[in-house]
Formats: C-alpha cells, structure tokens, sequence
C-alpha cells in the first residue's frame, strides 16, 4: 500500500509510449486498486497528461493529514470537488500551492458552525477574504467530525484565486487545526502533499526525481532551465530530490539532524537581545521610500514577498567538488540572466512583509538604493550584477576578512561590503536606472576544492520608484 493506494502487482516495462521512470495505473475504474510498472525505456512522453490534451484528465486523491482533504479534478467539465474532513466544534483549513504561510496560498476555511470561507493568507497574518467561489454541496457531522464537501470551477474566480490544473499529479498543501470556533491563532500547523491518479487505466507518473519529500515536508528543487539558471545545465544535486546531500530542506522548526540515530539531548538556551534604531525624522525633500527586491541564481525571486510568477520555491544548491571554470579548476562560477520585472511581485498589501509593486513602475522605470551580497562561508568569493543592455557593471561585491577591531573590521569575522548610491553631494555615485525590460545578469564564483551543500547566491537590494 502507498497510503493512499492498494498495489496489486509490481510490474515491469521496456515501453516507448510511456514516460519514464515509476508509474501507476488502476486496475478498475471502480477501485481503488492499482498496479505499479516500472518504465526502463527511453521516452519523450511526458509524465502529466493524457494524449494530447492533459486539461481534460481526471485525477482523484485523498490525503490524511491534521485535515482529510480529498479531490476530484475533472478536466472534462471544468469542476473540482473539495472534500474536507476536520474537528467538528473549531475551525480548520486547507491552503493550496503552498508549504508555509508566506507563500501567501489560497486557502479554504471551515469553522465550527461548518460556516466555508474562502481567502487569501497574508504572510503569518489571517490575510483577506475572498469572493466566494465554492458551492456547498454538502456538510455532516459524525463522531466529532465535521466534513463539507464542496465544488467550484477548475479556473479561480481571480488571480488569487487557486487554478487547479488537471495535468498536475501532486499538489503542495497547508492545513491547519485551531482551539477556536472562528479563525484565530492556530493550535497545530502542518505542509503536506496530495497526490493526484487518473480515475481510469491511465498511467501516472509515480516518483519524479525532483519532487519528493524529506521527513515528511515536500521537497520541490523548482531548477529553472537556462539563461535563468545553470543549475539544471549543471546537474547540480540539488535540483534532484535522490541526490539533494543537505541544507535548508532538512532543518525545519522542531526537526534534529543527528549524525546518528540517538535520542535528541534535552538543551536549553537562554538568548538576549539588544536592538538600538538610529533615525532622522521624514524629510519629503530628502528621503525617497524604497522598497525591498531580491534575486536568486536559482533563476527567481528569493524575497517574493506578494504574489510573483518568479518567485522561489527553493533557494539553495551545492558547490561542486572540482567544479571548475575559465578562474581556475577549483573555482565555480554560476550565473543566472533575468528580466528587471522578475524582481518586482505584480500587486502589494500592507501585509506582505517584502513587496516592490510592479504596478506601480512608472516609464522611468526604478533605482537601485543598495545591493548587498547573501552567501556563505567559507567558500563564497565574488558576486557581480551587470546591465547586459548596457554593458554595465551594476555591482561586484567579495567578503573581507576582518583584521582589527574596528566596525566592519573585527578581527575573526567576515563582512561583504555592499553597494550603495544616493546623491553627489553626499559623496555617492548616482542610482542605477532600471527599466522593467531591462536584462540583468548575476554571476557568483565559489572556492570548490571542497563539496559545500546548501550554498546561496543571492541579490538582497534596495530601491526606489523614479517616477
């Protein structure tokens, strides 16, 4: 059994006509029984998809997790059915496409009064409500549990409304438990995967390489193709989930990577803080707001805080061994080539922590403020930004090792000075204008005489509309 499947037969294949890899298809359109074929032929078919119009498959599943969720995805009338089952007296929820709150998902709430409301989370806040696009097919109570059963369209009602997509096999999802009857602070919160299996004989991709999970939470390495990335060119181990070694996706809150299997020592940690803000009072003449844009050479946006189609999923990856380049046989070098607009998300609400609005960009297009290096040591060497419209050398930035004991220059400590511009009479060169068309190139360079797992590369910035 696969726990949401019972395997009749494990078989075997040498098929051109079907994609690649582990498949499963179902013995009987009328249960739930399937066997498992493993494909060793070459294939160009594509694992999503039935012939060649994958909108209109059929795909069902159930998954078990804090909250029952079952779907029925029909691609051949446009409708889904959402089937949730949660405790009967407080509220419960399921939000969809997401792995943490702040990917700001589309999110069904059921509370205790089996009242369904439909929203989209803020980053860690309870976000906005939704014009409601769910018909309520049915609700029940029955041993203290509550299950509702809904349908909609396939195509949300808006943009931040969820698409269910019928060539998808697997859908990341949120759930969440709470101690209230209405929305409120959760009591238990978890990320899981639903997976997704044709309602009739045909086969479904079972195990990708780059999708998986890793103790439970779902691994997606998201490695975009050239020029956004050389990841994917590279075969870098991250970008697969059965070579990924090590780094953000296994240290998740309350998870211990031991380097054996023992029992995690009880440890206490008293932490202090002292923070001190030094500030100028707000002087229209003066002061300009800026915004916070970022960019990954995962080939996206790492700092996505609104909804942005080149936002992150992933942004680490490994430093090679050997990796070489024209520096030398043991340094690598990384590059990723991008639109200026991949930087900006398409709308912003005072409850996304990080959001530039593209929306908002005028003709003059923006002006970068600051930019700032993010990667790690001990390998980290060099990080340039270049305008490859006009030739220009935006940015370079590498790591200093302090040698006394001045700011910036403690002995023991590394500091990555960034890049900064304001006006003449302040001693700064003038701001890079970016237009949103503009193409913008990152290069990154690493010392690989060693393997170094979860590496970033990442432009952490600042800037401002020139409108």
């Amino acid at each position: 059994s696969l726990g949401f499947a019972t395997i009749r037969a494990n078989l075997t294949a040498n098929n051109v006509s079907l994609a690649a890899g582990c498949l499963i298809t179902r013995v009987n359109p009328n249960a739930n029984v399937y066997n498992v074929i493993f494909n060793s032929a070459t294939s160009s078919v594509q694992c999503q998809g039935t012939g060649s119009d994958p909108s209109k498959n059929h795909l069902i599943g159930t998954k078990s997790d804090l909250v029952k969720m079952s779907l029925d995805v029909n691609g051949l009338t446009g409708q889904v059915q959402i089937t949730l089952s949660g405790p009967a007296p407080y509220w419960f929820g399921v939000g969809f496409n997401a792995t943490e709150m702040n990917n700001l998902p589309y999110t069904i709430i059921v509370d205790g009064n089996g009242n369904v409301q439909e929203r989209k989370l803020g980053d860690h806040t309870a976000g906005a409500v939704l014009q409601a696009s769910v018909k309520v097919v049915n609700t029940s109570v029955a041993g203290g549990i509550r299950t509702v059963v809904l349908t909609r369209a396939l195509t949300g009602l808006t943009a931040d409304h969820y698409t269910f997509n019928p060539a998808a096999s697997a859908i990341n999802f949120i759930n969440a438990l709470g101690a209230t009857v209405e929305l409120a602070q959760h009591k238990q919160r978890g990320t899981s995967l639903i997976e997704l299996l044709h309602s009739d004989s045909t086969p479904t991709c079972l195990c990708l390489d780059n999708s998986g999970t890793i103790g439970g939470i779902p691994y997606d390495a998201d490695c975009k193709p050239e020029p956004l990335s050389d990841l994917l060119r590279d075969n870098n181990p991250t970008c697969e989930v059965s070579t990924y070694v090590g780094g953000l996706a296994c240290c998740f809150n309350h998870v211990f990577l031991l380097d054996a299997d023992q029992t995690p020592p009880d440890y206490v940690s008293s932490v202090f803080y002292r923070f001190r803000f030094y500030y100028e009072d707000y002087d229209p003449a003066a002061h300009q707001v800026i915004h916070h844009v970022e960019w990954s050479l995962n080939g996206c946006d790492s700092g996505a805080g609104g909804p942005n189609p080149m936002g992150c999923r992933h942004i680490e990856f490994d430093t090679v061994k050997g990796a070489g380049s024209h520096l030398g046989p043991d340094v690598q070098m990384l590059q990723s080539t991008f639109p200026a607009s991949g930087m900006l998300e398409s709308t912003c609400d005072p409850s996304y922590g990080q959001c530039m609005d593209r929306s908002k960009v005028g003709p003059g297009g923006i002006k970068l403020v600051m930019a700032a290096t993010h990667c790690h040591a001990p390998n980290c060497i060099r990080q340039e930004l270049f305008n490859v419209d006009t030739g220009e050398m935006i940015c370079v930035t590498m790591p200093i090792h302090g040698t006394g004991e001045e700011v910036y220059n403690e002995r023991g400590y590394l500091f990555a000075p960034p890049c900064t511009w304001g006006s003449a009479a302040e001693g700064f060169l003038s701001p890079p204008i970016l237009a949103m068309n503009a193409t913008l190139r990152m290069t990154a360079y690493y010392n690989s005489t060693y393997f170094h797992p979860g590496q970033m590369g990442i432009w952490q910035m600042k800037a401002a509309y020139n409108n």
